[in-house]
């Protein structure tokens, strides 16, 4: 029998949240000397043709450490990772190749993001309240379903999201191409859909899979549709309103305050716990 990693062996919600933490952390020094290296390369070789693509990749870390790092104490790392993947995206986005400046201030960005590494904060609420569960909710007069629909590629975002609606007896079903949602959706009919906006295909890509969709005659969604996403900007709003989501939710997500706040007969209210 294999060895069960410290989540598996965790028995309650808050220590399985903890246990999830601790993995973050431990991993996040060789995330952050990839980040490093990448930015590194960018310096020595600006003036280089593939200095584009370099760009771009460094993008695509900084965005998954912007959308990550505030969910797991990490809130001061994932604002300066969201300035450095601004920064590098309206570079990529003139497609022209770096001036030297640039190069230092990608540098300084890495150096913000590397001296928040040991800044470190707790939970600003648990998975589930801490007192005694005093039983079920009043019936809503709506059937619930089971299941809720994930759509994210990215794996601590996943365990995530998975651990706190499965504290509420969620099934999470995880889907990490935007191009597999319609069979998903058929599959599993959730009660909800948890889109992520960005996918290696593009920054709506998540959005703009669903829109297609709705524009196929016949085709509906049934259930509320929540995008997460680690950017507030006008596109990344319009690509969603253009989707027709139900709410638009920036990481780190507050996924217990949202759902039970918007959606409330998606969970067992009765057990919420109000960060309030």
């Amino acid at each position: 029998m294999g060895e069960m990693s410290v989540t598996e062996t965790a028995k309650t919600p808050e220590k399985k949240l903890a246990a999830l933490r601790l993995s973050y952390a431990s991993n996040l020094g060789d995330n952050l000397a990839e980040l490093t290296a990448m930015a590194d390369l960018i310096a020595a070789e600006g003036a280089k043709v593939g200095v584009i693509k370099a760009l771009s990749d460094l993008r695509a870390k900084a965005h998954r450490l912007a959308g990550s790092a505030g969910t797991f104490g990490f809130p001061d790392l994932g604002e300066h990772a969201r300035n450095l993947e601004l920064f590098c995206q309206a570079i990529v986005e003139r497609n022209s190749r770096p001036s030297t400046r640039e190069c230092g201030e990608i540098s300084n960005l890495v150096k913000l993001i590397l001296a928040s590494n040991d800044q470190r904060q707790t939970a600003e609420y648990p998975i589930v309240a801490s007192g005694p569960q005093t039983g079920k909710p009043e019936n809503t007069g709506l059937a619930i379903k089971q299941t809720v629909l994930l759509v994210e590629d990215d794996i601590d975002q996943i365990r995530h999201l998975e651990l706190g609606l499965g504290a509420f007896g969620y099934q999470v079903k995880v889907v990490d191409d935007p191009a597999k949602i319609c069979a998903a959706l058929e599959a599993y009919q959730p009660a909800a859909v948890l889109l992520d906006l960005e996918f290696s295909e593009g920054r709506t890509a998540g959005a703009d899979a669903i829109q297609k969709l709705r524009s196929h005659s016949g085709w509906g969604l049934d259930c509320p549709l929540i995008v997460l996403t680690a950017h507030s900007d006008f596109d990344a709003r319009l690509a969603a309103v253009r989707a027709g989501c139900d709410q638009f939710l920036e990481k780190p997500v507050k996924l217990l305050a949202c759902l039970s706040g918007c959606y409330p007969h998606l969970l067992n209210v009765g057990w919420v716990h109000s960060p309030e």
